[in-house]
């Protein structure tokens, strides 16, 4: 048997993980066992609080996808680790191969650089300046916006701030959402389309959906409750 197997779902990390604390990684942190805001890595299991990585993160942002400390980075598209260029969203922290991108680069750019999911509008889909891509004022629950839409449609309004889907990141009054119930995570209220949900947990029963964790705080709980 392999006992090197590649992690592909939560319960897989967790039973890897029993033997393993829970903690904060980062040499500066000031409170190690806090995991409000903690970020795990899916690969090597180690954690870190989003304000104690370096650079620090956008939690929002990061948790939306499957996250690699700067040992295990591979590329998105690809999944490898292969030689060649790996650059990194300034925005969500994945990894990227410069000839695996749409728009191959030749270079390493200056400046921030911001992959293909965080260089757009959620709700408009316009290309987003460098200052909205950069600033976290134009990003609510992970989804980044530009001015036009946060000004003209309120969005800054927690009525409104709450329809958007953490795990697909689209509007959930969408034309693509309809019959598409609404689901609430338990733990950090972040809401998702019923079948969003469906992709990172099955149901087996109604009281799973009443009581559905989003993908982050699953993976947070699961881990914490193991070694307790």
């Amino acid at each position: 048997m392999n006992k090197k197997k590649k992690l592909d779902s939560n319960a897989d990390i967790i039973a890897e993980n029993r033997k393993l604390c829970l903690t904060c990684y980062s040499k500066t942190c000031e409170d190690i066992f806090d995991t409000e805001k903690l970020i795990c890595c899916t690969k090597c299991r180690q954690c870190f609080h989003s304000s104690c990585y370096d650079p620090p993160l956008a939690y929002e942002v990061v948790i939306r996808y499957p996250w690699h400390c700067k040992r295990c980075k591979v590329c998105v598209n690809c999944d490898e680790h292969k030689d060649g260029t790996l650059i990194i969203c300034d925005a969500c922290d994945r990894g990227f191969h410069m000839d695996c991108i749409n728009d191959i680069l030749e270079e390493i750019p200056s400046g921030s650089w911001y992959c293909y999911d965080c260089q757009y509008c959620k709700l408009c889909y316009n290309r987003l300046t460098d200052s909205e891509a950069r600033s976290d004022w134009y990003s609510l629950e992970g989804n980044k916006f530009c001015r036009d839409c946060l000004e003209l449609r309120n969005i800054k309004d927690i009525s409104i701030r709450v329809n958007f889907c953490c795990v697909c990141s689209k509007p959930m009054d969408s034309s693509n959402s309809v019959g598409n119930g609404r689901i609430t995570c338990s733990k950090c209220t972040q809401g998702s389309h019923t079948k969003c949900s469906r992709r990172e947990k099955g149901y087996r029963d109604n009281f799973q959906v009443l009581n559905w964790i989003c993908n982050n705080c699953l993976k947070v709980e699961s881990w914490r409750i193991t070694i307790d």
